[in-house]
Protein backbone atom coordinates (compact mmCIF):
# COMPACT_ATOMS: atom_id res chain seq x y z
CA UNK A 1 0.00 0.00 0.00
CA UNK A 2 1.37 3.41 -0.89
CA UNK A 3 2.07 6.24 1.53
CA UNK A 4 -0.66 8.37 -0.08
CA UNK A 5 -3.18 5.55 0.36
CA UNK A 6 -2.24 5.18 4.03
CA UNK A 7 -2.59 8.90 4.70
CA UNK A 8 -5.97 8.90 2.96
CA UNK A 9 -7.24 6.16 5.25
CA UNK A 10 -5.84 7.91 8.32
CA UNK A 11 -7.74 11.02 7.22
CA UNK A 12 -10.94 8.99 6.90
CA UNK A 13 -10.38 7.51 10.36
CA UNK A 14 -9.93 10.97 11.87
CA UNK A 15 -13.01 12.26 10.05
CA UNK A 16 -14.98 9.29 11.36
CA UNK A 17 -13.84 9.91 14.94
CA UNK A 18 -14.73 13.60 14.67
CA UNK A 19 -18.14 12.72 13.24
CA UNK A 20 -18.90 10.32 16.08
CA UNK A 21 -17.81 12.88 18.67
CA UNK A 22 -19.99 15.54 17.06
CA UNK A 23 -22.95 13.17 16.92
CA UNK A 24 -22.52 12.25 20.60
CA UNK A 25 -22.43 15.92 21.59
CA UNK A 26 -25.51 16.70 19.49
CA UNK A 27 -27.43 13.76 20.95
CA UNK A 28 -26.53 14.80 24.47
CA UNK A 29 -27.64 18.37 23.77
CA UNK A 30 -30.86 17.23 22.06
CA UNK A 31 -31.67 14.81 24.90
CA UNK A 32 -32.06 17.72 27.29
CA UNK A 33 -34.96 19.15 25.27
CA UNK A 34 -36.49 16.32 23.22
CA UNK A 35 -38.07 13.02 24.23
CA UNK A 36 -35.88 9.98 23.72
CA UNK A 37 -38.07 8.63 20.92
CA UNK A 38 -37.54 11.80 18.86
CA UNK A 39 -33.79 11.69 19.42
CA UNK A 40 -33.70 8.07 18.18
CA UNK A 41 -35.86 8.98 15.19
CA UNK A 42 -33.65 11.86 14.08
CA UNK A 43 -30.48 9.86 14.66
CA UNK A 44 -31.76 7.11 12.39
CA UNK A 45 -33.09 9.61 9.85
CA UNK A 46 -29.72 11.34 9.55
CA UNK A 47 -27.99 7.95 9.24
CA UNK A 48 -30.44 7.09 6.49
CA UNK A 49 -29.72 10.30 4.60
CA UNK A 50 -25.96 9.89 4.83
CA UNK A 51 -25.51 6.15 4.37
CA UNK A 52 -28.30 5.02 2.07
CA UNK A 53 -26.93 6.60 -1.13
CA UNK A 54 -23.49 5.13 -0.40
CA UNK A 55 -24.89 1.68 0.33
CA UNK A 56 -27.08 1.62 -2.75
CA UNK A 57 -24.26 2.71 -5.05
CA UNK A 58 -21.23 0.90 -3.60
CA UNK A 59 -22.47 -1.59 -1.03
CA UNK A 60 -23.35 -5.24 -0.97
CA UNK A 61 -27.04 -5.51 -1.99
CA UNK A 62 -27.86 -7.70 1.02
CA UNK A 63 -26.43 -5.14 3.43
CA UNK A 64 -28.31 -2.30 1.72
CA UNK A 65 -31.55 -4.28 1.95
CA UNK A 66 -31.00 -4.99 5.66
CA UNK A 67 -30.15 -1.33 6.32
CA UNK A 68 -33.37 -0.21 4.61
CA UNK A 69 -35.42 -2.84 6.43
CA UNK A 70 -34.10 -1.72 9.82
CA UNK A 71 -34.84 1.94 9.22
CA UNK A 72 -37.87 1.84 6.95
CA UNK A 73 -39.48 -1.52 7.78
CA UNK A 74 -42.23 -2.27 10.26
CA UNK A 75 -40.00 -2.25 13.34
CA UNK A 76 -38.33 1.09 12.45
CA UNK A 77 -35.36 0.15 14.62
CA UNK A 78 -37.43 -0.26 17.78
CA UNK A 79 -35.24 -3.28 18.50
CA UNK A 80 -32.08 -1.57 17.37
CA UNK A 81 -29.58 -4.08 16.12
CA UNK A 82 -32.10 -6.92 15.81
CA UNK A 83 -32.42 -7.47 12.09
CA UNK A 84 -35.30 -9.58 10.89
CA UNK A 85 -34.25 -9.22 7.27
CA UNK A 86 -32.21 -12.05 5.78
CA UNK A 87 -28.59 -10.98 5.48
CA UNK A 88 -26.21 -12.71 3.10
CA UNK A 89 -23.32 -13.12 5.52
CA UNK A 90 -21.31 -14.99 2.88
CA UNK A 91 -21.32 -11.91 0.62
CA UNK A 92 -20.31 -9.65 3.51
CA UNK A 93 -17.46 -11.91 4.62
CA UNK A 94 -16.26 -12.34 1.03
CA UNK A 95 -16.14 -8.58 0.59
CA UNK A 96 -14.12 -8.08 3.77
CA UNK A 97 -11.67 -10.94 3.15
CA UNK A 98 -8.42 -9.78 1.54
CA UNK A 99 -7.62 -11.23 -1.87
CA UNK A 100 -4.93 -13.87 -1.78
Amino acid sequence: MSQKSNSTWVGFALLSAASFATMAACVRFASMELPQSEVVFFRNFIALLILLPLLLRHGVPEVAAAFCELRLGKSRAINYGACGAPIGTDAIIARQTPAA
